[in-house]
């Protein structure tokens, strides 16, 4: 044959002794002892394909003919399965874009390369390598597996369900794309050492949205676009890890990304296009997290309700990307940020500050929930009027500046919770104008703050004011007046209780609010109750 005097420099004329034994991916090659013999061959019962490597730094490139056979082209030179060509490799017949599942790189002791070529596949398709895969073509398969040290996609992938393992890197390029089909999933996995950077696309869309789940020891997505939506419901986004860094399956399969990075240029969606709810969003990592992309978790243009989205590191939390929840026509959904620590600062041009503007413009319930501290060195301002607003800390909650929700309710809690401002839940402006919420504020210490007002305008009704306190309230004025229906105020604590003047009385012909102030119902240790003028028409209970 005249082939295989060229390719006798590259692949021994004698049988290279390997044990080919199917596994859970294909085949498994264990190579002789003799590390300067390559190796490449078929195996008909299994549909894998095994190349053993040399000790050099093997670069092989596989390619599919125009007949469906398949050719290699091993540093430079061509091996083949066609058999009128003349770089036919008897090891290699009957290998046909037909007859192949797989292909199985073992690359000996060199730094070798894998690069896959465009193909198309009735059935799944699995690549193994030792080292590095390169995707330089379009691979279409019912299911796609890859597990390398280092996967690189320059091509496409299109397929039901996509799997990917790495032990040290996966990168690709902008013009990358990883497509299911009708919402499939799509799992890169990089493990406890793997460092994972996306510029590409990946679509898990369909009649309803499907999986993106992307992990590694970082994980960063840069000018990246993920998207799971779905006409009849969005699916689901996971980016460094699960909801509170949780593992759902209890299995320990998927760990946690220590430090994620979403930049300013990369666009998450999973939103309902026509009807349906909104997907879930999860962007975490067990150390830090920096933020600064934009997520959509939108309910169906005709019904449905918002999503949920989480961004969080369990350390650190820089926040100063966009998420949209919201529904036209259905209720607007959920964000949660929970790092150790929230400090929000006032508007400035550096992204590395975790700035009010970027939860202003929230839709929805927003919670945010630290371990630690929660403080807020700016005035506090929302304005949309739905939607709750959740502020909890395992210590303290620190408010600098006056607190407006713009109509939202308002929940608070902590060990410690200090407002040096004032805290107001009513809605100034806009078609909400003289909405207003229900303030509640409840600490496992004592709350010491400035002002409370749910309403002081003319109009609507008024929200309920509600103070509970394991240790001591200290608190100004309280009022929740309208021309409507006043809220009640109602105060409760371990300790002493002091306060200004509380209003509940209503201006026009609604009705006013009731006041409550409960203090400790041990006679032994009797509370110090100081209270300015009670303005209300309702009723009034001291106990």
């Amino acid at each position: 044959m005249s082939g295989e005097s060229t390719q006798s420099s590259l692949l021994s004329t004698t049988s290279l002794s390997t044990n080919i034994t199917p596994n859970s991916y294909g085949l498994l090659i264990q190579s002789n002892l003799n590390s300067q013999i390559a190796s490449i061959q078929f195996d008909a019962d299994t549909g894998w394909l095994a190349i053993a490597g040399n000790a050099n730094n093997n670069i092989v490139k596989q390619t599919i003919t125009g007949n469906g056979y398949y050719q290699f082209d091993i540093d430079g030179t061509i091996f083949s399965s066609n058999r009128s060509s003349s770089a036919f490799w008897q090891s290699l017949d009957g290998a046909t874009s037909t007859s192949v599942v797989g292909i199985n790189f073992d690359g000996g002791l060199g730094d070798d390369t894998l690069i896959v070529g465009s193909q198309e596949y009735n059935q799944g398709f699995g690549v193994i390598a030792d080292d590095t895969i390169q995707i330089q073509g379009a691979v279409q398969s019912e299911s796609v597996f890859l597990k390398a040290k280092d996967i690189i996609n320059q091509g496409e992938i299109t397929a039901g369900n996509v799997t990917a393992e790495f032990s040290n890197s996966y990168t690709d390029e902008a013009e990358a794309k990883i497509t299911t089909i009708n919402g499939g999933s799509i799992l890169l996995n990089g493990g406890e050492t793997g460092d994972l950077e996306i510029t590409g696309k990946f679509f898990a869309t369909g009649a309803t949205g499907g999986k993106i789940d992307v992990r590694g020891k970082t994980v960063s997505l840069r000018g990246a676009n993920l998207d799971a939506s779905g006409e009849n419901g969005g699916g689901t986004i996971l980016v460094g890890g699960d909801y509170r860094g949780a593992d759902p399956t209890g299995l320990g399969i998927l760990v946690n990304a220590q430090f994620a990075f979403v930049d300013k240029y990369s666009i998450i969606n999973a939103n309902a296009l026509t009807s349906g709810d909104g997907g879930k969003v999860i962007i975490w990592a067990d150390a830090d997290t920096d933020f600064r992309g934009n997520i959509n978790a939108r309910g169906g243009i005709e019904t449905g309700d918002g999503g949920f989205v989480e961004v969080s590191g369990r350390q650190n939390l820089n926040f100063v990307g966009k998420v949209d929840v919201g529904a036209k026509n259905g209720k607007n959904g959920s964000i949660l940020l929970d790092p150790t620590n929230i400090i929000v600062n006032a508007d400035d041009d550096d992204d590395s500050t975790f700035d009010i503007s970027n939860l202003q413009n929230m839709r929805g319930n927003v919670t945010l929930s630290a371990t630690n501290n929660i403080v807020f060195n700016t005035e506090g301002y929302f304005f949309i009027p739905t939607g709750t607003i959740t502020l909890e800390a395992g210590n303290s909650v620190i408010l600098t500046q006056d607190f407006e929700t713009g109509g939202r309710n308002l929940n608070i809690s902590g060990a410690f919770i200090n407002a040096m401002g004032r805290i107001s839940s009513y809605a100034k402006s806009g078609s909400a104008i003289g909405k207003s919420g229900n303030i509640r504020l409840t600490s496992r210490g004592g709350i010491e703050i400035n002002d409370v007002a749910t309403s002081d305008l003319d109009v609507g009704n008024a929200g309920n004011i509600t103070l509970e306190a394991s240790t001591f309230i200290s608190a100004g004025l309280l009022t929740t007046s309208s021309n409507g229906n006043s809220g009640n105020v109602r105060l409760s604590a371990n300790g002493d209780i002091s306060s200004s003047d509380i209003s509940t009385y209503s201006t026009g012909s609604g009705v006013s609010g009731n006041v409550n102030i409960l203090g400790r119902s041990d006679s032994s240790k009797p509370n110090s109750i100081a209270v300015g003028l009670i303005n209300t028409s309702g009723l009034f209970h001291l106990k």
